[in-house]
């Protein structure tokens, strides 16, 4: 960005850029940046937590590894059956590829309201995130220490 549009680049929008010229997202290249930063954060935030979650709820390290290598390699590589695409769109690994996310030109009508799979994926991810702690007090809480 820098060598093509100068020092002040970071303000000019992303379809300046051939790949991003049917994106839905009317954003700013710095303004891209953060998003990715922030759903790459949030990705493995979650991601680790529920693997934390299902260690803990099944007494297993073994499944809560196979939680993280589930979301992280299993699920990008179903998301090209076409059949799967679109429920496959909004799972967790899909915060860790933000930038792709805002390449892709999905929708979804959630009520009567049409919004992109960047907002659901924030919203969604972030309210179970939040969730997650107090499951997994509750998990911990039964625990003995020996």
């Amino acid at each position: 960005v820098l060598a093509l549009l100068g020092t002040d680049g970071a303000e000019c929008a992303i379809q300046l850029n051939v790949s991003f010229l049917d994106t839905c997202y009317n954003l700013s290249y710095r303004q891209l940046y953060f998003v990715t930063i922030l759903g790459g954060y949030l990705g493995v935030l979650f991601i680790t937590t529920l693997s934390m979650f299902v260690s803990a709820k099944t007494r297993s390290a073994v499944l809560g590894i196979t939680t993280v290598f589930f979301f992280t390699c299993v699920t990008p590589f179903l998301s090209n059956i076409t059949v799967l695409t679109n429920v496959l769109a909004l799972f967790p690994d899909r915060l860790l590829t933000m930038f792709m996310v805002v390449k892709k030109f999905n929708l979804y009508q959630v009520g009567g309201t049409v919004m992109g799979s960047m907002s659901i994926l924030f919203a969604l991810y972030l309210i179970l995130y939040l969730l997650l702690p107090f499951l997994l007090y509750h998990v911990y809480r039964k625990a003995e220490v020996k």
